[in-house]
């Protein structure tokens, strides 16, 4: 049972880059309808990936409970083939083996991924910038052939729409977070039960546009205010600061789950079936 009394709804723009710099925006919210916030990292000026979960780490310490979107995909696709990597010996088994393996593959800090696309041992599966895998294919996942907006995919580590390389960083933070942190939050949809923890959930911010029938490609602050309004928030006021689409991106998706985690049918999509649940992960809002 998913219970939605949450107190704090964060929005991340995440970034898989070496040095995100500026790349990495985090947005939030409360209860109700009040407008979403950029917040900045006091700390460091500019946030990193570790910077942004230990903040949240904080936010849950100090008695609030979390609902954070991170964009960017949990896992590879599995349930096509029934495998991350066809035909690979060490393809894993479920996807905490997955997480487990980048991780081990990629010793840099901050939950940078490089090494996992670079040779070897899976570069075969994945496109980059300097090659093309011989077994590189553009599979997506069950809930990305579901949601509107046209995901890349997930195997494609090269291109400004990439989520590749931002993936395979998140997928060290997941495993960070089930490894030491797992009885202060959970990774939705992979565990039924909640007892009351923070939840990571998975976003597509375009997914949102869509949902409000607003241009998901000419992003500004017109369609952002008519998203929010769809989602029950109320408008931003015009400033400069929110004008960038990474800004705008973490700030639709903090109302957006705010709005949609009062919705069952979120928690429940029609579609989600055992085996996404298990393996790839789901999209917040794709029914």
């Amino acid at each position: 049972m998913i219970l939605t009394n949450f107190d704090r709804f964060i929005g991340i723009d995440w970034a898989g880059a070496e040095n995100p710099k500026s790349s990495i925006q985090v947005a939030q919210c409360s209860k109700g309808s009040e407008i979403p916030e950029i917040v900045l990292n006091h700390v460091q000026g500019n946030w990193r990936r570790k910077e942004v979960l230990n903040w949240l780490i904080k936010c849950h310490n100090n008695g609030e409970r979390v609902l954070a979107g991170f964009d960017f995909a949990f896992a590879y696709p599995y349930c096509d083939r029934r495998a991350y990597f066809p035909g690979h010996k060490h393809t894993p088994k479920n996807v905490e083996s997955l997480w487990k393996l980048v991780d081990s593959i990629c010793n840099p800090e901050d939950f940078y991924g490089g090494p996992f696309y670079k040779p070897p041992p899976f570069c075969d599966y994945l496109l980059y910038q300097t090659y093309k895998g011989e077994r590189y294919d553009a599979r997506l996942r069950h809930t990305d052939k579901l949601c509107s907006g046209n995901p890349q995919p997930i195997f494609k580590c090269v291109g400004a729409e990439s989520v590749g390389i931002g993936s395979i960083a998140g997928m060290r933070m997941l495993h960070h977070i089930k490894t030491h942190l797992n009885k202060e939050f959970q990774i939705w949809p992979f565990e039924k039960e909640n007892n009351g923890r923070s939840m990571i959930v998975e976003i597509y911010p375009t997914l949102f546009f869509w949902l409000a029938r607003q241009n998901s490609i000419k992003r500004s602050h017109e369609t952002l205010n008519n998203a929010l309004k769809f989602f029950n928030s109320e408008p931003l006021p015009s400033d400069p600061k929110i004008e960038s689409k990474d800004k705008i991106d973490a700030s639709i998706s903090s109302a957006a789950i705010r709005h949609l985690a009062n919705d069952p049918n979120t928690w429940h999509p029609a579609a989600l079936n055992e085996c996404a649940r298990g393996f790839e992960g789901w999209i917040f809002g794709v029914q």
